[in-house]
């Protein structure tokens, strides 16, 4: 699956309902590359080493080693091994509020980049609906 907005300005990630006129941004997609030409873009396309964003713009960079084997994100590798280290490196253009790891569908973790004890400082402000 990937992100996109369904426009024709000629602005990826820029079109109407996401235009920016209310904070909102539409789908982008990001492909990670070795370089950038067409037989490398559909090789990594295949591999799911991709992510998208509909919304703050962020690097996502996702790798992990299972004893002998060093895989990152869009990778499926099958282990018996019940251990893994996973490296997330995460940049966002705005305040990141949690990110939540997941093993299929079983929540495994979230982590907050500020402890819960400083949580009476923050102040959250979302829209809906709009038009």
């Amino acid at each position: 699956r990937v992100a996109f907005s369904d426009g024709h300005k000629g602005r990826p990630g820029a079109s109407y309902p996401g235009d920016s006129a209310f904070g909102s941004y539409g789908g982008l997609t990001c492909h990670l590359l070795d370089a950038l030409d067409r037989d490398n873009l559909f090789g990594e396309f295949r591999k799911r080493h991709r992510y998208a964003t509909t919304g703050n713009r962020m690097f996502l960079n996702v790798s992990a080693v299972i004893p002998g084997v060093s895989c990152m994100m869009g990778d499926i590798i099958i282990t018996d091994d019940d251990q893994i280290s996973l490296s997330v490196e995460v940049e966002g253009s705005a305040a990141i509020e949690r990110i939540d790891i997941f093993d299929r569908l079983d929540h495994v973790e979230v982590i907050r980049p500020w402890s819960l004890g400083a949580s009476a400082d923050r102040l959250r402000i979302t829209c809906a609906g709009q038009h």
